[in-house]
């Protein structure tokens, strides 16, 4: 049996271990040099963070720190210079700062420790802390790098860095005070990247946030709204719908909508018209008015009053001819009313007249609506299939070409 040589497994691991130290000291040598090589020191550093020989290593991390912020550091020399930087070269240096952080937030509990003895001797912490300190600021702009780049993500992480960083414990009272206009505009940008990466839950959040700063901007709660509703949170749609139109009265009608339809979801009709009345009352932009007199009439047809919602879908139509939301609106009420008075007709085979006329006004309602719209309203071609089908002799040729449009 052949005997295994535990001293020649020995002599391997100890080369290796040799192996991944000479990889620190170069590193740190290629970061200290004349002309530091960052972006190389980082190639050569990153395999001994992950190997278990030096994984524990406080200098490997803060080198890895020293090398990354240093990658930042020479891509915003150059944007200084007012020097070409390719997309790419631009986010990889945002990235590279906020990377930096993480490298050096790994490396202080490695500084504490504690030796044979049980004592801690922190050696690099004081070190690490002042890259930090130095650094902070350059966070902003490392974040406008990702952004600029169409990197939501990216941009999102760094700038929450920027955000979090002074409530770390270590950092505690070293670190200036963010401007909070500033901090609301990096939440808000945030919540739009959130938004695009579908993570409506995290969006949600950060618009919350910058709900709750200095910054102004009406599509916070615009956001908010969207990311509540992805989630099915209702009570956040409502907090997000009332805080801007509370500031923005009725100058964007998704705030007053919503809170019309948890009015009438509650049943409180008389809460819906007083949101209404307060609306129309205080805007003079007819298309606005338009959108207004549009809820209104919702409001009544959920009221069942149908000949005060035909009234307002009509004076909303006649204020903006070019909101396809009206035009399908007002389709909807005609084509229902009609259907009502054509279900009593004793002989099915016939339309009553008043139906008929109900029929032709919805048909050009729907038509319009299309026109003006036929992404959104893609539904009516086959409304008005079915339409012109019912209406029979006289409407072949239109219920055809409906039918082709479905």
């Amino acid at each position: 049996m052949k005997k295994i040589s535990f001293v020649g497994v020995c002599l391997v691991s100890a080369s290796m271990a040799f192996a991944q130290a000479d990889r620190v000291k170069d590193a740190e040598h290629m970061v200290k040099g004349y002309t530091p090589d960052y972006a190389g020191a980082l190639t050569v550093i990153k395999p001994a963070l992950e190997n278990p020989e030096t994984a524990k290593n406080v200098n490997a991390w803060y080198i890895a720190g020293k090398a990354s912020a240093g990658v930042f550091e020479d891509a915003y020399k150059k944007i200084q210079l007012q020097q070409e930087l390719t997309n790419e070269q631009k986010n990889a240096a945002g990235k590279a700062l906020g990377e930096a952080y993480k490298y050096y937030l790994a490396a202080l509990p490695l500084d504490s420790i504690p030796d044979a003895k049980g004592k801690i001797k922190p050696k690099k912490s004081k070190d690490i802390i002042k890259e930090m300190v130095n650094n902070y600021n350059f966070l902003s702009t490392a974040g406008n790098l990702c952004w600029e780049t169409n990197d939501g993500q990216g941009a999102y992480d760094v700038w929450e860095l920027y955000l979090t960083l002074p409530n770390n414990p270590v950092l505690a009272g070293k670190l200036p005070q963010i401007d909070l206009a500033m901090a609301g505009n990096m939440m808000f940008i945030q919540g739009i990247a959130m938004l695009n990466t579908k993570d409506y839950q995290k969006a949600m959040e950060k618009f919350l946030q910058a709900s709750k700063t200095p910054y102004e901007n009406e599509n916070i709660y615009v956001g908010g709204i969207q990311a509540a509703m992805q989630i099915g949170n209702n009570d956040a749609v409502i907090e997000f719908a009332q805080k801007g139109y509370d500031i923005y009265g009725a100058k964007n009608t998704l705030f007053i909508s919503e809170l019309i339809n948890d009015r009438i979801q509650k049943k409180d009709y008389a809460g819906a018209h007083q949101y209404v009345t307060v609306a129309l009352d205080s805007v003079s932009d007819a298309s606005i008015k338009a959108q207004l007199l549009d809820v209104l009439g919702v409001v009544y047809e959920t009221e069942e009053k149908y000949d005060d919602a035909l009234k307002a879908f009509n004076e909303a139509a006649a204020l903006d001819a070019s909101n396809a939301k009206i035009f399908f609106d007002l389709g909807r009420i005609l084509n229902n009313q009609a259907a009502r008075i054509d279900e009593k007709s004793e002989d099915p085979s016939k339309i009553d007249p008043a139906a008929m006329e109900g029929y032709v006004k919805a048909a050009e309602a729907f038509d319009r609506a299309y026109q003006l719209d036929e992404n959104r309203f893609s539904q009516v071609p086959g409304i008005l299939y079915r339409l012109y089908y019912r209406l029979g002799k006289g409407y072949e040729d239109k219920a055809s070409y409906w039918e082709k449009l479905q």
